[in-house]
């Protein structure tokens, strides 16, 4: 039975907050200036987050989805290292500092490139010289050659992997103009010395070798003269044969989850090979007592497999909705290709919410912007959960007031669990640009007898991340806890 006020501020409320999730979602805009980094493949890569403040937390995101600490991405809370970086890596990363009093945003525009010089270079430096050789060729006092740019030139030793494009350059100024002259090994290099030749712009002072291979090893040398003087200048090419291999998962993936009944939950495999590879995802199962065969291989269920209508990225998720106990148990990503085999397992734990328990609910909100948070509980009024427009009722279980902290606002808490619990929990976090939502399932059971009871110090908290949104402002990452 609600009085007149709180029925009044209900459907205030519901109006307004059914209104907000109606609105077209919204792409994150960086609301800062990407810092760029350009990297090649191999090369270490480090970020940090400058903003960072002592008691702040901070969360890494690549592309809009949240980093894991593991061997190939490296977090130190306000810190990112990949020691060696690989095409895959190149993306929008950000970091995303929360504290007690302020929030900072970071953001780092990676680009991992396997050629030596991008085509954008190519149109600077074709402009700049030809304004050296403009500005040699004008000047009236002869001058021996002297390089334009030693700063581009202070990498000598370039390691690329096979059939990919090389593309060495000299820029140099000198009057009248030096000609140009490359060596390999010390001696003049021919086009007909290599397979598929190689071309000279000389208006770039560059050599262009298309898809190299082993034999293109060596080291190479540009000279530059005029009757006044000359110089030379050596840069060494390392060409890596790529060799097949089986496929490679990312360390740390799939990831142990410990969720309630009645949840959704994932499991992600990311799977790296050079040729197409065909993943499968399977449950460890026990057949007759035992959890393998006379062969001492595991006794499995395939839960899902590619087909044709099916894609990589699909592939590597693994959804498991309305969660039962009989779902716990052990889950292997098994990717596959013409080398060999690779697989990688993660535990799935499932546990009851029995009368009398403690519940959080937690939703993590990032937003560059000062934020205003609600907490709802999905409610029936004259046996419906929605309206006649179609939009579901709810009531305000807790929002922000004066007195409230960001982080006090994240968490909402039940205490003594009953079964009228049960049910749908959304949060609700919105800022001048838009607004966010997420929601969690709450299934409640009825303890049988009181000796079945779990004690309340019998468990460590849960979590499981339930939602992301990575494409909302501001983005939600929404953990559900049991607490028993």
């Amino acid at each position: 039975m609600y009085t007149k006020e709180q029925n009044n501020l209900q459907n205030k409320f519901h109006n307004r907050s059914l209104q907000m999730w109606t609105q077209p979602l919204l792409e994150v805009v960086a609301l800062v200036e990407p810092t760029p980094f350009t990297l090649y493949p191999g090369d270490k890569l480090e970020l940090t987050c400058k903003g960072k403040e002592e008691t702040q937390e901070v969360t890494w995101t690549k592309d809009h989805v949240p980093l894991v600490d593991g061997e190939h991405t490296r977090l130190r809370n306000d810190q990112m290292e990949i020691e060696s970086v690989e095409p895959a890596d190149s993306g929008l990363y950000a970091c995303f500092a929360q504290g007690p009093n302020s929030n900072h945003t970071d953001y780092f525009n990676v680009n991992v490139t396997d050629g030596l010089i991008s085509s954008e270079d190519d149109d600077e430096d074709e402009s700049s010289s030809e304004e050296a050789k403009l500005s040699s060729d004008q000047k009236l006092l002869p001058m021996a050659p002297v390089w334009a740019q030693t700063d581009k030139m202070e990498k000598k030793l370039h390691t690329v992997p096979a059939s990919k494009t090389v593309k060495f350059r000299c820029q140099a100024e000198g009057n009248p103009t030096p000609t140009l002259k490359w060596l390999k090994n010390g001696k003049e290099f021919k086009r007909d010395q290599r397979i598929g030749g190689f071309k000279v712009r000389e208006h770039m002072w560059t050599i262009i070798m298309e898809s190299v291979v082993p034999s293109d090893k060596g080291n190479y040398t540009c000279l530059v003269e005029n009757k006044y003087g000359s110089i030379n200048h050596t840069y060494q090419l390392d060409v890596i044969e790529r060799s097949p291999h089986k496929p490679i998962l990312k360390a740390g993936l799939p990831a142990n989850r410990t969720v309630v009944v009645g949840s959704d939950v994932e499991f992600e495999c990311k799977v790296f090979s050079d040729s197409q590879p065909h993943i499968q995802w399977l449950k460890h199962i026990e057949v007759n007592g035992s959890r393998v065969g006379p062969d001492g291989l595991p006794y499995v269920r395939i839960l899902k497999t590619a087909g044709v209508n099916t894609t990589h990225k699909e592939m590597e998720v693994l959804q498991i909705r309305n969660v039962a106990l009989d779902d716990a148990g052990e889950y292997t990503c098994l990717a596959g290709n013409s080398i060999g085999h690779s697989h990688q397992s993660a535990w799935l734990t499932v546990n009851e919410v029995v009368e009398g328990s403690d519940v959080e609910f937690e939703c993590k909100v990032y937003s560059d912007l000062p934020i205003h948070m609600q907490w709802l509980k999905h409610i029936e009024v004259n046996g419906s959960r929605v309206d006649t427009d179609g939009l579901p009722y709810v009531r305000i279980l807790k929002t922000a007031g004066v007195n409230t902290t960001h982080n006090q606002m994240e968490v909402l808490q039940i205490r003594n669990v009953s079964l009228e619990d049960a049910g749908e929990y959304t949060c609700l976090a919105g800022n001048s640009i838009g607004h966010s939502h997420h929601s969690a399932w709450l299934t409640v059971y009825k303890v049988p007898s009181a000796q079945d009871m779990i004690p309340a110090s019998s468990s460590s908290p849960a979590g499981l991340v339930l939602c992301l949104s990575s494409v909302l402002l501001p983005a939600l990452l929404l953990v559900f806890s049991s607490l028993w």
